[in-house]
């Protein structure tokens, strides 16, 4: 009964670890590692989305720049960039020791004589 019990456990933990790192891969990255484009949603998905927004009273059309034919070329809410998968919410540093939020002011401090913290790593990954 307590090796049943054991190896239940040790599956168990081991789907969970892999859970666990999918999910981890998915949503941190390394400044310079991602590719820049829609990977989720679509131009046209994220551009529905600010219009359901607009609606809503939840934003207002100030700022947003559209083509001709919808699509946002700036100002979309950052929580919709990071769910489309244009960029990651969370980013480790070069050591990897430490996990900062996209807008966390350490990637603007600059190290060394002229490159920022974000600089110094994209540069690094490259």
């Amino acid at each position: 009964m307590h090796k049943i019990i054991k190896i239940a456990l040790g599956a168990f933990l081991i789907v969970l670890g892999s859970t666990i790192a999918a999910t981890a891969q998915l949503t941190i990255g390394e400044p310079g590692e991602l590719p820049t484009g829609y990977i989720h949603l679509s131009p046209t998905e994220v551009a529905e989305r600010v219009d359901n927004m607009i609606e809503a009273g939840e934003i207002t059309s100030n700022g947003l720049v559209r083509t001709k034919s919808g699509i946002i070329l700036s100002g979309t809410p950052h929580s919709l960039l990071i769910e489309a998968g244009v960029f990651y919410e969370y980013y480790s540093d070069c050591r990897y020791d430490t996990i900062y939020r996209y807008d966390d002011p350490y990637w603007a401090e600059v190290k060394g004589a002229w490159m920022t913290n974000w600089q110094y790593c994209h540069m690094f990954h490259r």
